[in-house]
């Protein structure tokens, strides 16, 4: 005869006075399966798969504590052996691995959340990270005292990954940080005679040109363009010259552009 039971957190299947006992740990065994004769149990273990939250079983194991379980399918214990056999559950630990966007006012992707074994490899970020403005930099996670760590090749815990990023102004998919700076100048041609020089340091290249801003004291003439011809995004380091022409009636149109009217007594 047969019985099935339940001690602590052992399920105990017990044959008159030989059995086998599966030992979960903290898991949970449901009913076993097995085959009996007068003389000797047979079980087959294959069908016992215990439940833990946040662990996976990976099989028994014929000593407490294993890390790999046995590859063995059955066990059987005979009566003339007159003992009992008890084999534990092996188990792994699950962790989750967390993505996010690290941006508080937009959501550029949903979070991704993965489960994984301990010890293993972090499972890739799917797709690409993009940002309007940014350029993704690297993933970092936060440890217990608010301060961030670098991507760790293999995952002991649950983690989140939060995206750090780069400015990128002018979206040329490089930091700015990274980039070579420009200068971009305006001059009157006259050694600051009739206005000051006007330097914008600093600028990337593609974006727009700055627009020339000081204040120009030249009475009769106004600044018809530049040389060389005004660019509308920055190229590298460039000073534009003034180019003058007359403006008698001080409209801030050169006469040449001026409607002529012809006046008769």
């Amino acid at each position: 005869m047969v019985n099935v039971g339940k001690y602590n957190t052992l399920k105990v299947i017990k044959a008159v006075d030989f059995g086998l006992y599966l030992d979960g740990g903290e898991g949970n065994i449901p009913s076993a399966s097995k085959t009996t004769d007068e003389r000797e149990c047979k079980f087959d273990v294959t069908t016992q798969t215990p439940t833990r939250a946040g662990y996976k079983f990976l099989g028994w194991a014929e000593t407490r504590n294993a890390y790999t379980p046995s590859t063995k399918t059955s066990y059987t214990v005979k009566r003339s052996e007159g003992t009992t056999k008890t084999l534990y559950a092996v188990w792994k630990a699950l962790y989750t691995v967390t993505y996010t966007d690290g941006v508080d006012e937009v959501t550029l992707f949903e979070d991704q959340s993965h489960t994984v074994e301990s010890g293993s490899d972090p499972p890739a970020f799917q797709g690409k990270p993009t940002r309007s403005g940014y350029v993704f930099d690297c993933w970092k996670s936060s440890d217990y005292l608010g301060g961030w760590i670098d991507w760790q090749n293999k995952v002991y815990n649950d983690v989140t990954y939060v995206a750090f990023w780069k400015e990128d102004r002018n979206n040329n998919g490089v930091a700015d940080e990274s980039e070579t700076r420009y200068t971009i100048t305006y001059q009157d041609g006259a050694n600051g005679q009739y206005f000051n020089t006007q330097t914008f340091t600093d600028q990337l290249s593609g974006l727009k040109t700055p627009a020339f801003t000081n204040p120009v004291n030249r009475p009769g003439y106004v600044i018809s363009g530049w040389s060389p011809s005004l660019s509308t995004t920055i190229a590298g380091n460039t000073t534009y010259t003034a180019i003058w022409s007359k403006d008698d009636n001080n409209n801030g149109v050169p006469d040449e552009r001026d409607p002529k009217y012809t006046v008769t007594y």
